[in-house]
């Protein structure tokens, strides 16, 4: 791993730290990392596509929180499918404008509604840009979906635990 990409990691798990979500190792489900690669590839291409239409090289800071909180609810739908067996294609839809359909029980939606972490995450990013090592500067944009698959990754951790609570009676974080 690069210094750029240890730069923006952290500064995605130590915003989790910070705010509570993580406070220990992260809950995870192995078999979604297929799923989440595949996610991102579609991600990059969607977002190299709205980028084109547009006529620019950058995104604002609106379609960057909206990035994170899409991750939210499609980490909810990936671990719902997991669990239930489905395999189902993930929709693209409400990735720039923050109208992001969610596919899950009514607890679930809830809780993707009321989670701050997407917002928090988007703003730790904005606000703290990575150290960029000028040698292995590259392309912006991944400097951004390397804080996005730790936001993903944290994210699922979140859905996980509130499915467990859930299961346990405990209703959820």
């Amino acid at each position: 791993m690069n210094i750029t990409a240890q730069n923006t990691a952290q500064i995605i798990v130590d915003c989790a730290r910070e705010n509570g979500y993580l406070d220990g190792p992260l809950a995870c489900i192995p078999a979604l990392a297929e799923e989440e690669k595949k996610l991102f590839i579609r991600m990059f291409g969607e977002l190299r596509k709205h980028l084109a239409d547009n006529g620019r090289a950058d995104l604002t800071p609106d379609e960057i929180t909206s990035l994170f909180t899409f991750l939210l609810a499609k980490a909810a739908e990936l671990t719902v499918f997991y669990v239930s067996g489905k395999s189902e294609e993930i929709s693209m839809l409400g990735m720039f404008d923050g109208k992001i359909p969610v596919y899950a029980d009514d607890r679930l939606l809830g809780f993707c509604r009321s989670c701050t972490w997407p917002g928090e995450a988007a703003e730790a990013f904005l606000k703290n840009p990575p150290e960029v090592d000028e040698e292995e500067a590259g392309d912006p944009l991944l400097v951004l979906f390397e804080a996005l698959k730790w936001s993903f990754r944290i994210s699922c951790h979140l859905v996980i635990g509130f499915l467990e609570d859930s299961r346990a009676g405990k209703g959820g974080r």
